[in-house]
């Protein structure tokens, strides 16, 4: 077995004989075959110039004059074939006959230049200390191209398991952003739902409520005095407070009638009639409302009772303070 650095291989479409290196067989596993191997191959791709091309191995060198001198016989044969070929048709018999004698000269040279190739090969598998250098360098040059070889399949190898890698890490990162994706739609249609929310509760909030009789207050403001009132009484004063100012209050009665404690006095007069069962109605039934939820049983007598005292008071309260503090600005 030998395994020669440089080979001449054949171009048919061109038709034409060059000398490459072992290191330009495209096929990693033929570069690793022997000489016979090679040769035997109909068809071979060598990286030639940098492309690729398809070729035959005729010869197999240990140097690139070895090899380049006999593309040098085997052209030179060519020649003096496609010569004899265009004499061919306008010689006469005795010069096919010449011709069939240069063939057999030329047959003859040849089969001299296999028998030493063959010697020559013969020789090379038990080397004398002529030959021991060349073969050093046959065997360092085909090992040199094995190694690269190897190398290079490793390297490829390698890029291939981080391409492995990367499109699984894509892959991850694609799922992830479509949850992202989907995540972000499903709370941006909760922040329009609320946003809407806001908007209508905004809208409620400005907007004018009836208490009764044709009372308006604002509903925000009337949500926030029966969300502060712990009992009944607070609520008939601060629903109170809503409908009616200090000073409209101070000086006044609830009915404009006496009591009995003051009965020798003259009667004060009495607030609107309209407007004060306009609250006191609305507090019984925001009242009655609340008392459904907790099960309670509800006495509207009872509470009425307790929101009329209530509101009594609180007149009386402010009626006071302006009498103790004439120069007092009530709340308007």
């Amino acid at each position: 077995m030998s395994f020669s650095p440089f080979f001449l291989v054949f171009w048919k479409d061109e038709d034409r004989y060059s000398c490459v290196s072992r290191s330009n067989i495209v096929n990693f596993s033929l570069r690793k075959e022997t000489d016979e191997n090679l040769l035997t191959s109909k068809y071979v791709e060598i990286n030639f110039n940098r492309k690729v091309y398809s070729g035959t191995l005729v010869y197999a060198g240990r140097t690139r004059q070895d090899v380049n001198a006999h593309s040098k016989v085997l052209e030179n044969g060519n020649v003096q074939k496609n010569s004899n070929n265009e004499e061919e048709h306008h010689q006469p018999d005795f010069q096919n006959r010449r011709q069939t004698a240069l063939g057999s000269q030329i047959d003859h040279i040849l089969q001299s230049i296999e028998n030493a190739e063959s010697t020559s090969v013969n020789s090379s598998t038990t080397p004398d200390n002529n030959d021991e250098d060349g073969m050093s360098i046959s065997v360092v040059e085909t090992t040199s191209v094995s190694a690269n070889a190897e190398k290079q399949y490793q390297q490829i190898e390698k890029l291939r398991r981080k391409l492995s890698k990367a499109k699984a890490k894509i892959k991850l990162l694609e799922e992830s952003l479509d949850e992202e994706r989907k995540l972000r739609d499903k709370y941006k249609h909760k922040s329009k739902n609320l946003q809407q929310k806001i908007q209508k509760f905004q809208e409620e909030k400005s907007t004018m409520i009836d208490i009764g009789n044709g009372v308006m207050l604002n509903a925000a403001v009337l949500e926030r005095a029966a969300l502060f009132s712990l009992s009944p009484s607070i609520l008939g004063r601060n629903i109170f407070r809503l409908v009616f100012k200090d000073s409209e209050i101070a000086g006044t009665s609830l009915t404009g009638r006496s009591c009995n404690a003051n009965k020798n006095l003259p009667a004060k007069p009495a607030l609107d009639a309209v407007r004060l069962d306009a609250v006191i109605n609305y507090c019984l039934s925001t009242l009655g409302e609340s008392s459904k939820g907790s099960g309670l049983k509800f006495d509207r007598a009872a509470i009425r009772f307790k929101i009329v005292k209530s509101l009594g008071e609180y007149i009386r309260e402010v009626s006071r303070k302006q009498n103790q503090m004439p120069g007092l600005t009530l709340r308007n």
